[in-house]
């Protein structure tokens, strides 16, 4: 990767988990708007069964936002991880071509036999951490699009609830 790919890759990441922060916390401040001034009432075709029904639905969403921050924090090991097996497995491959005489960065030597061991077990775990990342993402969109949807399906009953309180009352 190159230095500008690496600078692109945080920036993207850094917008990403801000607009995180920013649709958890504008959840969360509509649903204390409405759950502060809620009083339960009989379930009928009323402002309040439309905002009792906004706070279900806001209360999907911040569970799923939560979700959703915590599945951001494992992405970001399991790449981790991928970018440090994948990383170490070019070295172990680069000192296997230059006939295993070379020191590792941690200052052992290096032995050709345990190298050979170790590129196979990294070769088994780079596509299984590829696959958990891909599964991981999968989900991830999936939660996301249930986020917004139940944010804006839970803001727009907000809204209705508002008319429907206009022309009842």
């Amino acid at each position: 990767m190159t230095k500008r790919s690496i600078e692109v890759f945080k920036t993207l990441k850094n917008s990403e988990q801000k607009f995180e922060y920013f649709m958890l916390g504008m959840t969360v401040a509509l649903f204390a708007y409405i759950g502060e001034k809620y009083t339960p009432q009989p379930i009928s075709f009323s402002q309040n069964t439309f905002e009792l029904s906004a706070l279900l639905l806001l209360v999907i969403s911040i569970i799923v936002g939560f979700k959703r921050m915590e599945m951001n924090i494992v992405s970001q090991r399991l790449n981790y991880n991928n970018l440090h097996s994948s990383e170490k497995l070019g070295s172990l491959k680069k000192a296997l071509l230059a006939n295993g005489h070379q020191i590792k960065e941690n200052g052992d030597m290096f032995n050709p036999e345990k190298a050979v061991n170790e590129i196979k077990q990294l070769e088994v775990i780079i596509p299984s951490i590829d696959e958990k990342m891909k599964n991981l993402n999968n989900k991830g969109m999936f939660l996301y699009r249930i986020r917004n949807l139940t944010f804006l399906f839970g803001f727009a009953l907000l809204a209705i609830s508002k008319v429907i309180g206009a022309y009842t009352s």
